[in-house]
């Protein structure tokens, strides 16, 4: 008995299964891709930083990086994003370059929170592009790039509003300050004394002080609004005495050369311990707010300098006033 033919094949034989139509993009392509979206964000977050802060930026020397360096992540970003992987040796030289430049360059300006900031976008994105990264890998990277990004929309805030809440994270971060524990601070170079009357006055340490300012006898600082008050002592001759109004147009001058386009607000306030001085400036492409205070006495002269970023005055003028007018002489 003769064998039935064979049955033909199904239409549907050799076609792709639905689990090859349905699979999934190779498991190398998707922290690219996670790569790509957070260089376009990163991108276009240095542009508006860019055009929000020009004078910032221009101060400091990075404006030119600001608008390359955001335009290569839009397009490095973009392109990842597409799924074009030959780009992504090129997008981990940029990521490495952009870490060594600016991590230093942070380091160097004495800005310890900016170059952990820097460091940690940096650390994530190389933990996207380098490799094959897991899903375990992939949280951690997501997890610093998001950090990174929160920290630094902080900080651009703290710039608009005056207000920084991370202001005593960076101030630990950068060290050499003290509590002011019973709200008094004592003269060094002569006896005098300072009335705090907010706890959150810090005192730098006399080295941190004077290394950058080598006149600074006192230095407070207030963290949330970078608000500062420095006390400078300069001994005159024994028997010398100056008159008040000589030394206050003295400082004045000084203070123009220093910061030139500083302006003075209106006229002097003359008080019984010294004279208020308002003024504002720009320095470092930031807008700040002066109140010095000139005294003076026999064989010496001081000059308390009071300053804080314009958008940050309202919250510390009342403790600016406070302690300059409350300035005693031992």
């Amino acid at each position: 008995m003769a064998l039935p033919a064979p049955m033909a094949p199904p239409a549907w034989a050799g076609a792709p299964q639905p689990e090859a139509v349905l699979e999934t993009e190779p498991s190398e392509l998707m922290p690219l891709r996670i790569a790509g979206g957070v260089l376009v964000l990163g991108g276009l977050l240095l542009l508006w930083e860019r055009a929000t802060f020009p004078e910032l930026f221009a101060a400091q020397g990075l404006m030119a990086h600001n608008w390359v360096s955001g335009i290569i992540d839009l397009g490095l970003g973009g392109a990842l994003l597409a799924g074009r992987t030959q780009l992504a040796g090129l997008a981990r030289l940029r990521v490495v370059i952009g870490a060594l430049l600016f991590t230093t360059y942070w380091l160097v300006e004495k800005n310890a929170f900016a170059a952990i900031v820097q460091a940690a976008y940096s650390v994530g994105l190389l933990l996207l592009l380098l490799g094959t990264a897991g899903l375990a890998r992939r949280a951690v990277a997501l997890v610093l790039v998001l950090v990174s990004i929160s920290m630094e929309l902080t900080s651009a805030r703290a710039l608009r509003t005056g207000r920084n809440p991370l202001g005593r994270i960076v101030l630990a971060l950068q060290g050499g300050t003290e509590p002011i524990p019973d709200g008094q601070v004592q003269g060094l170079a002569r006896p005098y004394a300072l009335s705090v009357p907010d706890a959150a006055w810090r005192l730098r340490d006399e080295k941190a002080a004077r290394r950058d300012n080598p006149q600074s006898d006192r230095w407070l600082v207030h963290p949330t609004y970078d608000a500062h008050v420095m006390v400078m002592v300069e001994e005159l001759p024994p028997g010398t005495y100056v008159p008040r109004e000589r030394a206050v147009e003295a400082v004045v001058e000084n203070l123009k050369k220093s910061f030139p386009g500083l302006q003075v607000d209106g006229e002097p306030d003359a008080g019984l311990e010294g004279t208020l001085v308002r003024a504002h400036g720009t320095v470092k492409g930031r807008a700040l707010a002066f109140r010095v205070m000139v005294a003076t006495g026999e064989g010496v002269a001081y000059t308390l300098l009071g300053f804080v970023p314009e958008a940050g005055l309202p919250y510390v003028e009342d403790d600016l006033t406070a302690m300059l007018q409350g300035f005693t002489r031992g």
